[in-house]
């Protein structure tokens, strides 16, 4: 499945794909072999940008059940946790996270739709609240990383 915004082209690729991307923004501290421990069956997504498809945005999606600070309601549908999501720092504030999570939610709502949550850094909060995920408890620190709060919406099954 290929979605396009722009010049971009975003697309499900092999996790590798973006394992430099993820590694280079996330976590510069892990091998290349180690990222791969994370994405076992998982489909990640990445923006392609340029003559050479740089992969220069991505994100992973997981089925996994949301956490209790998400609402019960909601708890009740499939989980979708979104994962590992990065924009290479000179394509901030271009499209590229939009697209990438667009393709995402497109997904989930291909999947028959559910509840969509991740751990988003403190620095992200904005970026997620405007593509309509809610905040859901209290801010909590992951060892490395930073400050993180968990954010979710529903998203509807896919008609048509």
């Amino acid at each position: 499945m290929a979605e396009r915004s722009g010049e971009l082209r975003v697309e499900q690729v092999a996790p590798a794909r973006a394992f430099a991307l993820r590694r280079a923004v996330l976590r510069p501290w892990l091998r290349l072999d180690e990222l791969a421990a994370d994405d076992e069956g998982a489909p990640t997504f990445a923006a392609l940008a340029g003559p050479d498809e740089e992969v220069v945005g991505c994100a992973t999606l997981f089925e996994e059940a949301a956490p209790e600070s998400v609402p019960e309601a909601a708890r009740r549908l499939p989980g979708f946790r979104l994962r590992s999501m990065a924009t290479a720092p000179e394509h901030r504030g271009t499209g590229v996270g939009t697209a990438v999570l667009t393709a995402v939610l497109a997904e989930v709502a291909r999947r028959g739709g559910g509840v969509l949550w991740c751990h988003a850094r403190a620095g992200a909060v904005d970026f997620y609240s405007t593509m309509g995920l809610a905040r859901a408890g209290a801010e909590f620190e992951i060892e490395r990383i930073g400050v993180h709060v968990v954010m979710w919406c529903v998203v509807e099954a896919a008609t048509g």
